[in-house]
């Protein structure tokens, strides 16, 4: 059998796939546009060119975003900045706002008591825990700061400066064990002493002793510091009463303060520089 007539079928095909592409590419004029192979060849080739162009913009998008990664990278890292320093900026911003609520009140404080002299101070230090029951200011004998003086917050007593040096002082404050300050009630006018004790410091609070068997204190009178003792000037308010008991042998009664100063957030006080002016009997000497 001849090698035609073998593959005849696919030569016969071939003739009329070819004579297609041919007829194809002649114009209505029966001219020749484009000769069958340019014709083939070109139909052929331009869906591969096409994909091949896309595919080529494809990765050249790809590398193009690669050589971009680096600034991105740097425009993140300043957008993380700018974000970081408005953070801090807005910390500022409100610690100004509420010194300056702090700073206003103890204006208005001193505004409402000018028969006191007074001066005001920041807190720079303070002992362990988690109450300022003993605590430092920056201001001393400098400034007319001395031992004794009394310390306060709009608020009211704080406590007594007990040491003062050149450029700062040492105050003890009135919840502290180691305290203990001449009160008044006032609605009762009975005297008293407030004493620091160290389970109602955690809580902070502190006990009023030697209140008059007679005295009608009750829960919610208002406390003041009496002048007494010749340390504290009279009138200074301390806070409220919120218990009230009888002591050891019914010979007076004991009060629970709850003073109105914040002891866990003392930041701006005034010092007291005004010198009470009553005489402490137990120092005169038989006089």
């Amino acid at each position: 059998m001849p090698w035609w007539e073998k593959y005849r079928d696919y030569l016969i095909i071939g003739s009329v796939v070819l004579s297609i592409l041919i007829l194809m590419g002649v114009s209505s004029s029966g001219k020749m546009s484009l000769s069958g192979l340019e014709f083939f060849s070109g139909n052929l080739i331009k869906p591969v060119s096409s994909t091949l162009y896309k595919i080529g913009n494809s990765i050249s998008d790809f590398f193009y975003s690669l050589s971009n990664i680096g600034s991105l990278q740097s425009e993140n890292e300043r957008l993380r900045a700018k974000e970081e320093e408005y953070n801090d900026l807005r910390l500022q911003v409100e610690e100004l706002k509420q010194e300056n609520e702090r700073l206003k009140n103890l204006l208005a404080y001193k505004e409402t008591h000018q028969q006191y002299d007074m001066i005001g101070a920041k807190v720079i230090g303070k002992s362990s825990g988690g109450w300022f029951d003993i605590f430092a200011i920056n201001v001393g004998r400098s400034s007319g700061v001395k031992e004794g003086m009394a310390v306060v917050t709009d608020k009211g007593i704080v406590g007594t400066v007990i040491e003062s040096y050149d450029n700062w002082s040492k105050v003890l404050s009135i919840i502290d064990e180691n305290s203990s300050v001449s009160i008044r009630i006032n609605r009762t006018r009975d005297n008293g002493i407030l004493q620091g004790d160290v389970e109602l410091k955690a809580q902070g609070l502190a006990r009023a002793v030697y209140i008059p068997m007679t005295s009608e204190v009750k829960p919610g009178d208002d406390v003041i510091t009496s002048g007494l003792g010749g340390i504290l000037p009279e009138g200074i308010y301390v806070g409220k009463v919120i218990s009230v008991e009888n002591s050891h042998g019914d010979l007076y009664k004991t009060a629970i303060i709850k003073p109105d100063a914040d002891f866990q957030r003392l930041e701006d006080i005034l010092v007291i520089k005004t010198y009470n002016d009553k005489i402490d009997l137990g120092k005169v000497g038989g006089q």
